[in-house]
């Protein structure tokens, strides 16, 4: 993803480029700075569209970018805060530019006196003007207000993914901005073409997420077959069509009536049934899972995902922290089937007592021959990267928090194609 951002970047420069050259601005500080406006116009639109293309989850976004959904989620973040800061400069480019405007003293151009518009549309072309200008304002500053308040950790699921929601209406309000301010002689050129793309695309995802849902098409209904509470993690077993599609370390989107969906990892998936661990950390996995009863209707949308594992010859180390533990069962199966090298299965717990799975990630280890190291942070602390890394593995994967993989980034000697990592936290609580 990071690839296509890149190339979509250069080639909107590009185009603006082009355009220069086929049609030059006056050579004044009024006129570039028209043309440094309507640029970083392109790119923050750009990059909201893209914004709004992942979080439709499309069937094909992860093939066509090349990346897992957990990490598109990442790019999806970045790109929205990009757009934000870009629609800012380009608020005040003209403001900023107002100095350098006065510096040259260049007259301002008359104004023309327009007669009444030939027909109908003219003259509703012609008031669409200053609509555009001021709803392009106060859209911009409820955009800001939405993306700063979805920052807030108290803010719950649900309410976060409403927030969310308000960007599709944003954008869909900003496509009149962003076509009408256009010139006339814009529709003309490459550079104009990708501004009107880039608004039908992104007015796609929109309307995808305000009336479709985000991954309607990964989406079908399932049956709650078994629910299994064990103290602080509830073990859902579902069936469903897709249970046959995921594969070892992918995850799905659950969701019951009335809830929005929520990402969880699957532990074991076997013919139609898949089964889910779910550790209760916010609102919904500790008040709601826990008292959902067999029998239940829910929603399943995915797999999704690239986090698999690699079972060859190579001495390989595991790493998880707390409920990151949950894909690397699922490996657990894998490495049961198959023949593997030495692997050891590092996990970072609060101590033994307080973990219900253990008993269960016990079992699936002695069964797939993996050596079972547990860290208990209540006892000796945290667990250091080099404790961690002390069997001197030639290939690691880590479920745990951005810290803890960052550091273990950090002290990883191996080739960065070794290590595998899945992002542990996309947003704060469920």
């Amino acid at each position: 993803m990071a690839r296509i951002t890149s190339l979509f970047t250069l080639l909107t420069v590009l185009l603006w480029a082009l355009g220069l050259w086929i049609s030059p601005p006056a050579f004044n500080a009024r006129g570039w700075s028209h043309e440094i406006f309507y640029l970083n116009g392109v790119l923050a639109w750009g990059y909201m569209a893209l914004a709004l293309i992942i979080a439709a989850r499309p069937s094909w976004i992860e093939r066509l970018t090349g990346t897992p959904l957990d990490r598109l989620y990442v790019h999806h973040r970045r790109l929205g805060w990009a757009a934000l800061i870009l629609s800012f400069v380009h608020y005040f480019t003209k403001t900023l530019f107002g100095p350098l405007i006065a510096l040259f003293n260049l007259p301002r151009p008359g104004r023309f006196a327009a007669g009444e518009p030939a027909d109908l549309f003219a003259q509703i072309w012609q008031q669409l003007r200053p609509i555009a200008v001021t709803s392009s304002e106060w859209l911009t500053w409820a955009m800001a207000i939405i993306c700063i308040l979805c920052v807030f950790r108290a803010l719950r699921y649900s309410r976060w993914l409403s927030l969310h929601k308000l960007l599709s209406v944003i954008f869909l309000g900003l496509t009149l901005h962003a076509v009408r301010l256009m010139e006339t002689a814009d529709f003309m050129t490459p550079f104009g073409w990708l501004n009107l793309f880039i608004t039908a695309a992104g007015a796609w995802a929109s309307v995808v997420l305000l009336f479709g849902g985000a991954g309607r098409n990964q989406a079908s209904q399932g049956t709650l077959t078994d629910v299994t509470q064990k103290d602080s993690v509830t073990v859902l077993t579902i069936e469903c069509e897709r249970a046959a599609d995921v594969k070892p370390g992918q995850f799905v989107f659950f969701s019951t009536s009335g809830e929005p969906p929520h990402p969880f990892s699957v532990i074991r998936s076997e013919g139609r049934s898949l089964t889910l661990a779910v550790k209760a950390l916010g609102d919904y996995t500790s008040k709601t899972v826990p008292n959902l009863q067999p029998g239940c209707p829910v929603r399943i949308e995915g797999p999704w995902g690239h986090f698999r594992p690699v079972l060859d010859d190579r001495r390989q180390t595991w790493i998880a922290a707390g409920i990151g533990i949950a894909p690397f069962m699922a490996w657990l199966d894998e490495a049961a089937k198959k023949p593997h090298g030495s692997i050891t299965l590092c996990w970072c717990i609060r101590d033994r007592d307080s973990e219900a799975l253990l008993p269960d990630v016990r079992s699936r280890a002695e069964r797939a021959g993996v050596t079972l190291k547990l860290f208990e942070s209540r006892k000796n602390g945290r667990a250091s990267p080099q404790m961690l890394l002390e069997d001197k593995p030639e290939r690691v994967a880590v479920c745990g928090s951005t810290p803890l993989t960052a550091a273990l980034r950090k002290a990883w000697q191996g080739r960065p194609g070794d290590f595998a990592t899945e992002v542990f936290s996309w947003r704060h609580r469920s």
